[in-house]
């Protein structure tokens, strides 16, 4: 699997779309619980890209950015199967504000959380524990989106693997 990647990634623009593919892929435990298999394979096509790329804060932080655009983007469009929004006494310019909102801005604005929380990555030393810092990481990340207005805590990764209980407990 590493080897298919490392001949996608000889270009850079080749290697954001398949962030961004491997992103989309770590969403569908969430509609689909059998699928829970895809969430290792995308953090593992993730992880392989960003440490190949781990030379300039740019490029590291771009496979981040492209992750979790692919991530939260289908996560949240389920906002947008509320339209029209006036059952809940919103104007109908409200409703394509908060249509435009949900999924276009409130993913964008995750992922760069995201992107700028795993950015602190980029100082972790490659002696073989790092994949601890990596994780600490990315559980700083999801319980940082969990707070506030534009909280969404069942984005967790815990939720894409309720398929596999057994590795949850």
């Amino acid at each position: 699997f590493g080897a298919a990647i490392d001949r996608a990634t000889d270009s850079k623009r080749i290697s954001l779309l398949l962030c961004l593919l491997a992103g989309a892929l770590g969403a569908l435990p969430y509609y689909f619980e059998e699928l829970f298999i895809f969430t290792f394979i995308s953090l593992f096509a993730l992880f392989y890209i960003a440490l190949k790329q781990r030379n300039g804060r740019k490029r590291f932080f771009a496979p981040f950015f492209w992750y979790f655009m692919g991530f939260y983007s289908p996560l949240y469009i389920f906002l947008s199967e509320m339209y029209p929004y006036s059952r809940f006494g919103f104007s109908e310019d409200q409703a394509v504000f908060i249509l435009i909102c949900s999924c276009i801005a409130i993913p964008l604005l995750h992922s760069l959380v995201s992107s700028c929380i795993m950015l602190f990555a980029r100082f972790l030393k490659h002696d073989g524990l790092d994949f601890i810092g990596y994780a600490s990481l990315f559980v700083i990340n999801e319980w940082i989106l969990s707070l506030g207005m534009l909280a969404f805590p069942w984005s967790g990764v815990a939720v894409s693997l309720t398929g596999f209980l057994p590795y949850l407990q």
